[in-house]
């Protein structure tokens, strides 16, 4: 299991998992399609200090920057349906119809979506709200603006089922 998709991808670099590998199954008929690598917890924290580490450049990037890489990876993907599309539908156990027309799909639509937003405003009006007179305040229409803002980093663990492992 030395294969680069048995690895683990941090800073530039394919790791060997701390924790070897556990097997993958097909939900709908039990067998083992594949083997997913298990991080031990300093390759987590190795991890998230990477993306900490990028997280300052990505942040900054102009918005056309970050929607271009999206957009190339909305690409990528669809350009992969017919290789993903086997592989979602063994790890999920969905019908080949749902991984054809709705898994591999919607991750690519999500990532278009996301590439548009990348260049949207992060600035958020919002709706004027009446608020009441108090005795510190006179009352009367108030505006406000949200701003989106990158918030930082986070680190999912997850793990198989008990005893699947």
């Amino acid at each position: 299991m030395s294969e680069p998709d048995t690895k683990i991808y941090v800073h530039g670099e394919w790791w060997e998992p701390d924790q070897g590998h556990y097997p993958v199954l097909d939900p709908a008929t039990e067998q083992v399609v594949g083997a997913a690598p298990e991080a031990g917890s300093a390759q987590v924290e190795a991890a998230a200090a990477a993306a900490r580490a990028a997280f300052d450049d990505w942040s900054a990037a102009p918005p056309a920057h970050r929607a271009e890489i999206l957009d190339r990876i909305a690409l990528l993907l669809a350009r992969q349906a017919s290789e993903l599309v086997p592989l979602v539908q063994a790890e999920t156990g969905s019908t080949m119809r749902v991984a054809t027309t709705m898994q591999v799909p919607v991750a690519v639509e999500r990532f278009e979506r996301y590439a548009r937003l990348a260049g949207a405003s992060t600035d958020l009006p919002l709706p004027p709200q009446a608020v009441a007179a108090t005795a510190m305040s006179r009352g009367g229409l108030v505006g406000a603006v949200a701003r989106r803002a990158p918030m930082g980093v986070v680190a999912c663990i997850t793990h198989p089922e008990p005893g699947t492992a």
